[in-house]
């Protein structure tokens, strides 16, 4: 019988099991790096994400403000310029930007993150800020052109749809621009003209058909138009009679005093 000879594996043939704990360290170290390749991805995707829906905020805000000013303009209001940040700075942090975001050295995350976009962002915010606050001024200076010094005083002879007239025109032109949206300031401006106009058509009509009544009627008037109201001696039989024709009573209340 030859003799036999033991076979030892070399070690440039790896056991099975050495072979399997290789692939599953290789196999470990591709997962980790498409978790940080996904990890990456995700955080370039915020961040540009986040740049994304800044600018488009910014931007919508200056083109509704330019569109607003134009159509106030338009209407014969007059604009004042808005005052705009320092255009000095806002020039050094674009130039800052523009090196920073072209820079193949850096992640696109840190380009995205970086102190000038914040502070460019900033001044972003802070124009169109400034644009919209320059159409509140405006729209509210021209409204309180528009409101009529008498406004909060009584109209006589104040019938029902007459005193609810009166209400409405005053909450209209009592109504501040800053209650209104931005893009809403050119229509708020036309609806404050029109109350005006609607206000002084009103008065004319309370000062003719004042003009048509009883004298008595119109000494009532005059006294139940002031703070302290007509007394009761004023409600002569003329004013009992015009008081109890369509709509006359609506607009009074008796109220009883001491003294």
């Amino acid at each position: 019988m030859p003799p036999t000879e033991d076979v030892m594996p070399s070690d440039s043939a790896p056991t099975p099991r050495g072979s399997t704990l290789a692939t599953r360290a290789q196999q470990a170290l591709l997962d980790l790096a498409k978790a940080r390749d996904r990890q990456r991805g995700e955080e370039e995707a915020r961040a540009i994400t986040a740049a994304c829906k800044i600018a488009e905020q910014c931007t919508k805000q200056l083109l509704v403000a330019d569109e607003v000013r134009r159509d106030l303009l338009n209407l014969g209001v007059t604009v004042g310029e808005p005052r705009r940040p320092d255009a000095a700075k806002a020039r050094r942090h674009l130039r800052s930007l523009a090196t920073r975001v072209t820079d193949p050295s850096l992640e696109l995350t840190d380009r995205l993150t970086s102190k000038s976009l914040d502070e460019v962002w900033e001044v972003a915010r802070r124009t169109a800020k400034a644009a919209e606050r320059a159409l509140y001024e405006a729209a509210d200076g021209e409204r309180q052109l528009l409101r009529p010094d008498d406004l909060g005083e009584l109209v006589a002879p104040v019938t029902g749809s007459t005193a609810m007239a009166v209400n409405r025109l005053r909450r209209t032109l009592d109504q501040p621009a800053k209650d209104i949206a931005v893009g809403q300031l050119p229509t708020a401006v036309q609806r404050w003209r029109a109350g005006a106009r609607e206000w002084e058509d009103i008065r004319n009509a309370a000062a003719e058909t004042m003009s048509s009544l009883h004298p008595e009627v119109q000494t009532f008037l005059d006294a139940a138009a002031s703070v302290q109201g007509a007394p009761w001696p004023l409600v002569t039989q003329a004013v009992r009679e015009w008081l109890d024709q369509y709509e006359n009573s609506d607009g009074y209340v008796m109220r009883r005093t001491h003294g």
